[in-house]
């Protein structure tokens, strides 16, 4: 569970508002701007969203649509939103906001997650690092939970601000998550420093209220006002997962136990040699300075992807299993590929 506990007392008309009725988060900045499948805030002075609003449920991730890459100009911002010369050459990725992973639902949803709208500079490896695996875990959860409401934007620095572009598109600082599961009536946030990670996800987790301070974003307006503040003041990192979700530094308290945990396979060996032929995902850093060994058996092995060894390397995953050690160092034996979520 998101938070434990915490029950609204909601009439269920409201439910059946549409997200830009019901859940839009209010702040005095901006243009709101809005499209089929989200909605934004627009900050000329920064071109792009202060912040973009969205719903995600279990049934939009079955959607097959495939990227469109269609990025292009919002016509429907009235001050003119960024340029795609803009990010030309910047040494920026056009980071989405609403990320086309959760637009799968139709052809015309994951075009509009290409508007520059929906853009922020992002470093390369923020994007296609930390910020992916957070876009995955967000959609992991939709789809345990049924639904949520997601509000998404970047974080800017004071008067002084880098900006790339003629339209002088503001780097930002960091980046947020704030979510909602109406059918759970639980919320969490997520600050992420503008900068590559391999923390844990559970090490950005911050109560929604710390959010709404550096951002002055009001994000459920709408609830009575001491069941906001229940919300919003709750940060608990292991109440997000399903698992818990174990550091890789806490290891050695957990033997014995099944434990979720999540970091990049740096290192593979298929010992064809050995009686079992035993194949090992090495986490964190290679063999043998590696934080952890997941060891597949052969018998197991024809459960997944074929040639796991290279399937998995590089790959950022979160392994569920038992914690035991083996000449003292830390192992998960794993017998099914449910028990290895691929995040990157």
């Amino acid at each position: 569970m998101l938070i434990s506990g915490l029950f609204l007392s909601l009439s269920a008309p409201l439910f059946a508002q549409s997200l830009e009725q019901a859940f839009l988060p209010d702040s005095d900045q901006g243009e709101i701007v809005s499209h089929q499948y989200f909605t934004l805030s627009y900050l000329e002075t920064h071109e792009q969203a202060q912040w973009v609003a969205y719903s995600l449920s279990a049934q939009d991730l079955a959607g097959y649509i495939s990227r469109s890459d269609d990025y292009r100009e919002d016509p429907a911002v009235k001050s003119g939103s960024a340029l795609l010369d803009d990010y030309r050459n910047s040494g920026y990725d056009r980071g989405h906001l609403a990320p086309a992973g959760d637009m799968k639902r139709s052809f015309e949803a994951m075009s509009e997650s290409f508007l520059l709208s929906n853009m922020s500079p992002q470093l390369n490896a923020f994007n296609g690092g930390v910020w992916n695996r957070l876009e995955n875990e967000v959609r992991s959860q939709a789809q345990r939970l049924g639904i949520l409401y997601v509000v998404t934007g970047p974080v800017f620095d004071g008067a002084q601000r880098e900006a790339i572009g003629q339209s002088k598109v503001s780097v930002p600082r960091a980046f947020y998550k704030v979510l909602y599961a109406p059918q759970q009536q639980e919320a969490i946030a997520f600050l992420l420093p503008h900068a590559a990670s391999r923390q844990d996800l559970g090490d950005f987790i911050v109560s929604i209220d710390s959010v709404e301070q550096i951002t002055g974003i009001d994000f459920w307006a709408i609830l009575d006002d001491s069941l906001e503040e229940k919300l919003e003041t709750f940060a608990d990192p292991s109440a997000w997962y399903t698992e818990p979700l174990i550091r890789l530094s806490d290891l050695e308290k957990n033997e014995g136990k099944s434990i979720k945990v999540c970091a990049e396979v740096a290192g593979t060996f298929y010992n064809q040699k050995s009686e079992q032929k035993p194949t090992f995902l090495n986490l964190e850093k290679p063999y043998p300075n590696q934080s952890l060994t997941v060891m597949i058996e052969e018998k197991y092995r024809a459960q997944f992807p074929e040639a796991p060894e290279k399937y998995y390397l590089n790959k950022h995953i979160c392994v569920t299993g038992k914690v035991e050690f083996y000449r003292d160092r830390p192992e998960i034996k794993v017998k099914g590929p449910d028990q290895i979520e691929v995040l990157k």
